[in-house]
């Protein structure tokens, strides 16, 4: 949360019933908004409010967000004292509906003052008119009951030592120590030894222990040689010590051996080759307390020896088509196995690989039942690319191989060869993990895997839940801070949990979790496993065992069983065996799943003359009658017949094309990226045109990469997930495309246009840092595979153009979402007035429509002329048409499908015939490029039921954004229709912030950023010596139009024009000041800042002259002063024109100046004002500049 809310234990009193309440009008799944003004005498020693909504709320006072929340059914009790002061406060909340039943309830108490929610309090839908409330129900009846008697929510208090930390109701997080980052570093690996007393280690240093008790824990340095830990554990009388970041990296041992309560004897059991973070990280005790557990990431090389595997030392890459390595260079070569988890005895002697595949997990847990579970990392740079696998909790059984490989080589969770995730997380960097064995907690958090994510400050607490053998998870945010580097945390055996936050020599500190609510803490007792899971770990002992057939033969009728953990149990033992014991029961063999697995096991142990067999099994199938997990499957199992065993003969190769190309394309798009890959390997008839069809029509549905609250906690790292939000990259196109790029022969005319047609559409997408990359590289490989130098040149200028148009400077800002017609329509509806013309008008050009449509007389004629848009169409009906363009296409721009008399087809829409040759339009963008074909060529045309305009156009716009661009369109471009009046935008103005950050500007990045998509200043904690300014970097401007809306508080602030460096190395000016006051006398005065005498110019209601003395005469009035609530957004206005200046305030000339001083200034920057003395904050949007 940005700010940490106070959650305290209260008894709940009315001075009146509160009253649920909605706007006026009938309740149905909406949002609507609360507002009142509440005038403070003092500002309040006491302020608690408790609120609730069915079915989610967030809370504002005075702008500021304060708390939200999604579940009615526990209400929020709220400290607001540090948010209420002297005078007008502004209470303002938004809530949202789901169903025909809603409302909103709260009490609010102020110094013994009581307030509730009632028909006093003003309400409205997002942007309506403001009623008064609706009181649905009194307290106490309808569905909800007495609510706030049901549930009361304590959490963390502020104090001291707790900043930006936040944890469950019923939990307390306090800081209790203080890491010294000159002496002590940053901690990023914990234990505790036999004596309680707990061991840290600093990622560039030493290792230290610290005592408990007392009011400050005591802390001392070992004296030992190793360091540079990343991970230690105290077990068999000894401390475990993993060094990654300093030669000779690996496993050491310390002991005392004299008693002396100090490490005296040091070994070095295990050398590891490591590169980087992604090392040797962790070491877990095993739930028998006889061996350990090695947690390595995906650059750690495997030890000089291991003497056991659970698996068959057969890993591979297995890509049936090339990938493509990280185009920024990350870990480019490296090939399986990837991160590894090692099970060693004590001495570090006796050495079993147990699983592999990672990449880069960095600590791991037993349950209570002795299952395993990891938290592996993601590739930040794939965000948005197919190949992403976001964060995960991984269930890690014997023998797995988890599927990393580099670049764009990652394997879906889909293959058979690999096992699934528990739980996808999202972006993150995971660090330590622990169980809530021990912990002094409720039964639900003993249970519990508690994961760390340093990038994004959250620990989460996973619920696990046993299903068939493996586990289902959900999560749960228990600890949370910005900032918050979460590093380690353990279960110490005083029942308490203990974290780390550091590393990468940030900050670190030591905090300690205890439990304070009433919830039984008994300790609990393991569940009896299921019997799938009983099954499963049965099979897994056979990974231990000698070769031989009889293993093989109890295996084997486990290939047919429904569960997939226990079928992969089942093919690890398999694999361990000589084939020779076994791969004649694939013959055999007629249950599917049997056959999919035991194929899928051949073909990674057996040899080329087993392939026949593998696909003759495989061809067997019925395949439209097999489930979508078995269809998946059983591709996997094609591939690797052919990634392991080479090409098959023609008559193999043949009969696999027989059995699977009908299939292409599906309704599934995991199986239509798999399918095509193995039919394009085969050079399946026609398999190209179908591809290019299926990826300029392809369409998917996204779903929200991390939550926008935890986005929040780490600007920079963020970046990637936020723009991949915004702009919606569609990854079954990028797919499909990836997969073409590789393949040389088989492409016509069509295709080609049709294929790199599409790249201009695609570098309009956004992601990681790689995604970029990706997509060019692409490009670059499927142009090298054309031979004829004139063909390669034209569909490099095609695939090179940029689709958005040079008037459309400025990118949607998002965050987009997934629109859905109900969803855009409910979000336009009522959002249709005081719209923002040239932001419409940019958008119209930013998604694309120009490509296609003719408007307002200019434009493509592609699509239907969008003039007349608002005549022809209700919204739905254009929401319809935008978001569904092929549910009804138009026989005017509809295209056909021509069968080919050789067997190919090319799709398009008929342009011209001539000389025998029929023109085709096949690009969705543009009507320059077009293919052609021979009419007498043509075996039969039909319709093609798919628009050539792409689904997805507006996914990347807000639904401000989306507003301003139907409203734009139903205008037919007029700037003057209703919709756009009262817009504030400034008609040929320049926008001089971005939204995002502050590109342009200068000032001291301790007091200025970006906030919700606004320049956010403060000097709270940072007190200044004299006023500071953040300027914009464009140079001096002359005679201009200035409109800005900005807002401040605890002390004034404003906008500076004309004015130059009074001490640059502090960001001071000095110059002319349209000044943001709270008296209203002085609200968008003129003020002469840091220009000597002249401080106060002309005073608002002033109009006036200077003469060539400096002598202001007041010559007339303007507007009489007003009070106007500063703290709310205010507009304002500077108009400069040689020797005259005047400003406004929503619209009112507030102070006219003519200047005829001969050193008057007449040019200068411009900079936005914090003001030394007492602290304020203050906030600017919407900044448009026009020079004249």
């Amino acid at each position: 949360m940005k700010y940490l809310l106070a959650l305290l234990f209260c008894t709940t009193v009315f001075a009146a019933e509160p009253m649920w309440v909605w706007k006026q009008g009938k309740i149905t799944t909406e949002k609507a908004e609360f507002q009142k003004t509440i005038n403070l005498v003092n500002k309040p020693k006491k302020a608690s409010m408790v609120i609730t909504c069915d079915n989610g709320f967030t809370l504002f006072i005075n702008d500021k967000k304060i708390a939200s929340s999604k579940e009615w059914n526990q209400p929020q009790t709220v400290s607001l004292k540090q948010y209420l002061k002297k005078g007008k406060n502004k209470f303002f909340i938004q809530a949202n509906n789901e169903g025909s039943m809603g409302g909103l309830i709260f009490t609010l108490d102020i110094d013994g003052k009581k307030y509730s929610s009632d028909k006093s309090w003003q309400a409205r839908a997002p942007k309506g008119k403001w009623t008064a409330a609706a009181e649905v129900a009194q307290y106490g009846k309808g569905p909800w009951g007495k609510i706030f008697e049901k549930n009361k929510q304590p959490a963390v208090a502020p104090s001291p030592t707790i900043q930006a930390v936040t944890t469950l109701p019923g939990f307390k997080a306090e800081k209790i120590y203080t890491v010294d980052s000159k002496t002590q570093g940053s901690w990023v690996g914990l234990c505790s030894d036999n004596k309680g007393r707990l061991i840290a280690c600093d990622q560039y240093g030493g290792i230290f222990r610290i005592t408990l008790g007392g009011n400050k824990p005591q802390v001392e340095k070992l004296n030992v040689k190793v360091s540079h830990a990343h991970g230690v554990l105290y077990a068999f009388g000894s401390l475990y010590v993993i060094n990654n970041e300093k030669d000779p990296k690996g496993l050491y041992r310390l002991t005392d051996t004299n008693g002396d309560d100090q490490y005296d004897k040091e070994e070095f059991l295990i050398q590891f080759k490591t590169r980087g973070e992604h090392g040797i990280h962790s070491a877990v005790l095993s739930p028998d307390k006889k061996s350990i557990y090695l947690i390595g990431g995906n650059n750690t090389d495997q030890p000089d020896y291991i003497n056991k595997y659970r698996m068959a030392k057969n890993w591979s890459e297995d890509h049936i088509l090339p990938r493509m390595a990280d185009g920024r260079g990350h870990n480019r070569g490296r090939l399986a196995p990837g991160g590894l988890i090692l099970k060693v005895s004590p001495d570090g002697k006796d050495r079993e690989l147990i699983a592999h595949g990672f990449r880069n997990q960095f600590d791991a847990g037993f349950t209570l039942e002795g299952e395993l579970f990891t938290y592996d990392a993601d590739m930040e740079y794939d965000i948005g690319s197919p190949w992403y696998r976001p964060c995960r909790v991984n269930h890690v059984v014997s023998g797995a191989d988890y599927g990393w490989r580099h670049g764009s080589g990652k394997w879906p969770e889909y293959y058979t060869d690999t096992v699934p995730t528990t739980l996808d997380i999202g972006p993150g960097s995971p660090t330590g993990t622990v169980m809530g064995t021990g912990a002094k907690f409720p039964e639900k958090y003993q249970r519990s895997y508690f994961i760390n994510d340093w990038t994004y400050g959250t620990m989460y607490a996973i619920h696990l839940k046993q299903e068939g053998a493996t586990y289902t998870a959900t999560k749960e945010q228990f600890i949370s801070g910005k900032p918050l580097p979460l590093t380690d945390v353990i279960i110490h055996t005083d029942g308490n949990m203990y974290f780390a936050v550091g590393g990468r020599r940030t900050a670190s500190a030591l905090y300690k979790v205890t439990y304070t609510g009433k919830e039984s803490t008994k300790p609990v007792q393991a569940h009896q496993l299921n019997k799938d899971m009983l099954v499963r770990k049965k099979l897994e002992v056979l990974h231990t065992l000698p070769a031989s057939k009889a293993i093989a033969d109890k295996a084997w009728p486990y290939l047919s069983n429904s569960d997939r953990f226990i079928r992969h149990a089942a093919r690890v033992a398999i694999e361990r065996q000589k084939t020779a014991d076994w791969k004649n029961k694939l013959s055999s063999e007629n249950n599917s799943w049997a056959i999919i697995e035991g194929a899928c096991a051949l073909a990674r142990m057996g040899e080329k003359a087993d392939q026949s067999l593998i696909l003759k099994k495989l061809n067997q199938l019925d395949y439209a009658k097999l489930s979508d997990d078995q269809k998946l499957a059983a591709i996997r199992s094609y591939q690797l017949a052919f990634t392991r065993l080479e090409k098959p003969s023609s008559a193999d190769a043949q009969a696999v094309i027989k059995n699977l190309n009908a299939h292409y394309p599906s309704k599934s798009n995991f199986e239509n990226r798999e399918l095509v890959q193995v039919l394009l390997y085969l050079d399946a008839p026609n398999i190209i045109t179908r591809a290019v069809r299926e990826m300029v029509s392809a369409t998917e549905e996204q779903k929200k990469i991390l939550s926008d609250e935890i986005l929040q906690r780490n600007d920079r790292y963020a970046a990637a997930a936020k723009r991949t939000e915004q702009f919606r990259p569609n990854t079954q196109q990028v797919s499909l495309a990836f997969s073409l790029r590789s393949i040389k022969n088989g492409w016509t005319d069509a295709d080609y246009a049709t294929y790199f047609s599409w790249f201009p559409k695609a570098k309009t997408w956004q992601g990681g840092n790689s995604f970029a990359i990706f997509i060019e590289n692409s490009r670059k490989e499927a142009l090298a595979n054309i031979a004829n130098p004139a063909k390669k040149a034209k569909y490099d200028k095609i695939s090179s153009k940029s689709l958005i148009k040079p008037r459309a400077i400025t990118p949607p800002k998002g965050p987009g979402q997934i629109w859905t017609v109900e969803s855009a329509v409910a979000a336009v509806i009522d959002n249709l007035k005081g719209r923002n013309f040239k932001a419409g008008e940019n958008l119209y050009h930013a998604v694309a429509c120009a490509s296609c449509h003719r408007f307002a007389g200019a434009g493509s004629g592609i699509g239907p002329d969008l003039t007349g848009s608002s005549s022809r169409y209700t919204l739905k009906d254009m929401m319809e048409n935008i978001i569904e363009p092929s549910k009804v296409i138009s026989d005017q721009y509809g295209s056909k499908v021509f069968k080919m008399k050789d067997g190919s087809e090319v799709v398009g829409r008929k342009g011209t015939e001539e000389d025998g040759l029929l023109h085709l339009m096949t690009n969705p963008y543009s009507a320059d490029y077009t293919a052609e074909i021979k009419v007498n060529d043509i075996k039969s045309e039909k319709e093609w039921h798919v628009s050539p305009m792409p689904p997805a156009l507006i996914y990347s716009l807000n639904p401000d954004e989306l507003s301003d661009l139907i409203a734009y369109i139903f205008s037919a471009g007029n700037p003057d229709h209703e919709y756009f009046q009262g817009s504030s935008s400034l008609e040929g103005a320049t926008s001089l912030f971005n939204g995002k950050d502050l590109t342009g500007w200068a000032g001291d990045s301790k007091l200025w950023k970006v906030e919700d998509g606004v320049i956010y200043g403060s000097t709270h904690g940072n007190k200044l010596k004299a006023n500071s300014f953040l300027v914009w970097e464009g140079g001096d401007v002359q005679d201009f139009h200035l409109k800005f809306e900005g807002k401040f508080e605890g002390n004034n602030s404003g906008m500076m024009y004309r004015a130059f460096w009074k001490d640059q190395s502090i960001f001071r000016l000095s110059g002319y000041q349209c000044d943001m006051h709270p008296k209203p006398e002085f609200l968008a005065m003129l003020y002469g800042e840091g220009l000597g005498k002249r401080g106060i110019i002309a005073r608002r209601g002033q109009k006036v002259e200077i003469d060539a003395n400096q002598k202001v005469r007041v010559t007339g009035k303007t507007t009489a002063p007003e009070q106007i609530d500063v703290t709310q957004w205010q507009t304002y206005e500077v108009i400069c024109k040689d020797n005259r200046m005047i400003h406004k305030i929503n619209g009112k000339v507030t102070v006219d100046i003519t200047d005829n001083h001969p050193e008057a200034l007449k040019k200068g920057m411009i900079g936005m004002q914090l003001h030394a003395g007492v602290p304020m904050k203050a906030w600017f949007k919407n900044i448009q500049l026009k020079k004249f």
